[in-house]
């Protein structure tokens, strides 16, 4: 699945269940207390992958807030020299 049809269904998700008026502040916040709960749980597989989804959740809905079209900044990241 592209990553913009990813975010579109974080916004619907965000929408059906009134999350889409969270501020980037908070979000970014939430991001802070999910990398927070993986490096306290580092051997712990299972609350990796679950956190691991929860922080690209966070992440899309930021792109939401800026409408970030994600695809093609991913695309612009692998045909950067830079990397």
């Amino acid at each position: 699945m592209a990553l913009n049809k990813l975010k579109d269904k974080v916004k619907k998700f965000e929408k059906k269940n009134d999350f889409d008026k969270t501020d980037v502040k908070k979000l970014l916040k939430m991001v802070e207390e999910e990398i927070s709960i993986i490096k306290s749980n580092l051997k712990n597989k299972e609350i990796i992958d679950h956190k691991l989804v929860d922080l690209q959740v966070l992440l899309l809905q930021i792109a939401n807030r800026y409408d970030v079209d994600l695809d093609s900044e991913w695309e612009k990241w692998f045909k950067s020299e830079k990397y």
